[in-house]
């Protein structure tokens, strides 16, 4: 489903907690750190859209996600 950026916050970072321990190499987050995945000055998106959340839920619990942006190119006839 799709959610907001602070309201998706604590869900995604537990999702990312639990996959580090089994994953080398995927440093944990100190205090802080899981905000930088959320700066989307307008300045800097060069055309792209804002962020965008989508989660993934099975019976109630989030178990993934995908943070996004998306920049629609179109060609000279008009085509994707």
């Amino acid at each position: 489903r799709r959610a907001g950026l602070l309201e998706s916050l604590l869900a995604c970072e537990a999702v990312y907690a639990a996959l580090v321990p089994g994953r080398p190499g995927l440093f944990a987050r100190q205090p802080g750190w899981e905000r930088l995945g959320l700066l989307d000055p307008e300045a800097d998106r060069a055309g792209f859209s804002p962020l965008r959340v989508v989660l993934a839920e099975r019976d109630g619990e989030v178990v993934g996600f995908t943070r996004f942006q998306v920049k629609p190119v179109w060609d000279e006839a008009g085509t994707p």
